[in-house]
């Protein structure tokens, strides 16, 4: 079950926020604190944008609002695709890029719950439809395909990351945003390249 939470917003320290995320990552079945998390069900992107866009009046806080949402369905998409990774890879390198990647995505969804605090964004806590749909395709993957395809689909996945964050640090006029995307790219392009190893080795 995924860890439930109450709007971003309200959240009221980042240690948290940590342990809130990180129960939803990993599917515990915990109730945190009332303070900090009710029993609503996991919000999607579709039901934070629907908050976000009552909740701010400007096109540019309602812009702003949309990449953090997006960032996020991004992270929680990775963290559970290397999660998998992790289970069923039969190379270690390909295990090791999992490995890699939850901890990258994790690290990352906890700078947009920080920047997501600053601005009082909402952001979701649980994979959108399309989130489901490419993760349940890599689960029903045979054993002799999952690695090849694994790696296919991080190459194909940080390179459009990357498209988004330069397109963002290209458009966004808001200062955090802007410097938080500009340090997002020189990252994704590591794990990019680490990709792209983990492939020739899984294509051997």
């Amino acid at each position: 079950m995924h860890a439930i939470m109450k709007d971003i917003s309200s959240i009221k320290t980042i240690f948290l926020q940590i342990s809130c995320f990180l129960g939803l990552m990993l599917g515990v079945s915990v109730l945190f604190s009332s303070s900090f998390c009710n029993k609503s069900a996991a919000k999607s992107a579709s039901i934070v944008n629907q908050v976000n866009d009552s909740k701010f009046s400007s096109d540019a806080d309602r812009k702003n609002a949309l990449i953090l949402v997006s960032t996020a369905e991004i992270c929680l998409r990775e963290i559970k695709l290397a999660q998998l990774a992790q289970k069923r890879a039969k190379t270690a390198d390909v295990k090791e890029l999992g490995k890699m990647n939850e901890e990258f995505y994790t690290q990352k969804l906890l700078s947009v719950i920080k920047l997501a605090k600053i601005k009082s964004i909402s952001i979701p806590t649980s994979l959108s439809t399309e989130g489901e749909k490419i993760f349940t395709e890599l689960e029903n993957k045979s054993e002799a395909s999952f690695d090849e395809y694994y790696c296919d689909e991080m190459i194909y996945n940080h390179k459009q990351t990357i498209n988004f964050f330069e397109a963002v640090y290209s458009e966004t006029s808001d200062e955090y945003i802007n410097a938080w995307a500009k340090n997002m790219i020189p990252d994704l392009d590591k794990q990019l390249s680490y990709a792209v190893l983990c492939q020739r080795s899984a294509t051997k």
